[in-house]
C-alpha cells in the first residue's frame, strides 16, 4: 500500500546516508496536480538511479526510466511488473545498460525494523556501481558524513552530522576514536581542519594521504 512505498523511500535515503553514499532526490510531479516534466536528460548525469517505487508512474516517467537504461544505465527497481517486466529477481539486461529487478521491499522492512542485514544486502547491489567515496569506522551507523568539493577554493568538505540522540530529553550522544576515510580530488593535501559548535577554534588534525584517500 501508499505506506510500504512511503517506507521504501524513507527506508531506501536512511539506508544510503548510514552506508555513507551520497545521492540525490530526483522530483517529478504526478501529471495531474504537478506536470510530469522528467527528461533523459535530467538523468544523464547519473550512472544508477534508485526508484523505491514506479506503482502509478506516468508514462513520459516510464519511458524516460527505459530510455536511461537503455543508453547504458543502471536502475534498481522494486516492481518490474508495473513497467512490463516479468517478476524475476536479479539483473535484467536492457539495451545498453540493466535492471535490477529486488521483489522484496528490503528498505521498507529497514525502515521499520532497523535490521541491518537489510542494509547491507541492498550495499551489495550498489558497490558495483559506486566509488569507494566515504568510509567512517566505530560510529555504528549514526554518524554520516556528506562531501563537498569545493574546486574555487581547492578545498574539498566533509560534513559530519551524529545522529545518536535521544528524543525524550533533547540529548546527542558523543562518539570518540571515529576513524573517517576519504577519497579527495585534490591532487595533494596539506591539511585536515575541524570545525565544530564544541570547540571555540579551529583545531588542525593529523592524516594521511595516499592513493587519492585522505584518512
Amino acid at each position: 500500500g501508499m505506506r510500504n512505498n512511503t517506507d521504501t523511500y524513507l527506508g531506501l535515503c536512511q539506508m544510503l546516508a548510514e552506508s555513507n553514499i551520497p545521492f540525490d532526490v530526483v522530483f517529478d510531479g504526478d501529471g495531474q496536480y504537478l506536470n510530469d516534466s522528467l527528461t533523459l536528460q535530467d538523468l544523464s548525469i547519473y550512472q544508477m538511479v534508485l526508484i523505491p517505487s514506479v506503482v502509478d508512474i506516468t508514462a513520459q516517467q516510464e519511458t524516460v526510466i527505459k530510455e536511461f537504461v537503455h543508453s547504458g544505465g543502471v536502475a534498481l527497481v522494486f516492481d518490474p511488473q508495473e513497467l512490463g517486466f516479468p517478476a524475476v529477481e536479479g539483473l535484467y539486461a536492457y539495451g545498453n545498460g540493466t535492471f535490477y529487478f529486488m521483489l522484496e521491499k528490503k528498505p521498507a522492512l529497514y525502515y521499520q525494523t532497523y535490521d541491518d542485514t537489510y542494509r547491507t544486502s541492498i550495499g551489495d547491489v550498489l558497490l558495483p556501481y559506486i566509488d569507494d567515496l566515504l568510509t567512517i569506522e566505530n560510529a555504528n551507523r549514526k554518524i554520516v558524513g556528506y562531501p563537498y568539493y569545493q574546486p574555487e577554493q581547492q578545498r574539498q568538505v566533509l560534513h559530519l552530522i551524529n545522529y545518536d540522540c535521544g528524543s525524550l530529553f533533547d540529548i546527542i550522544w558523543p562518539k570518540s576514536n571515529i576513524e573517517v576515510r576519504l577519497k579527495t580530488m585534490l591532487p595533494s593535501v596539506s591539511s585536515v581542519t575541524v570545525l565544530s559548535p564544541d570547540f571555540s577554534s579551529r583545531k588542525g588534525l593529523p592524516f594521511t594521504f595516499a592513493d587519492g584517500y585522505v584518512a
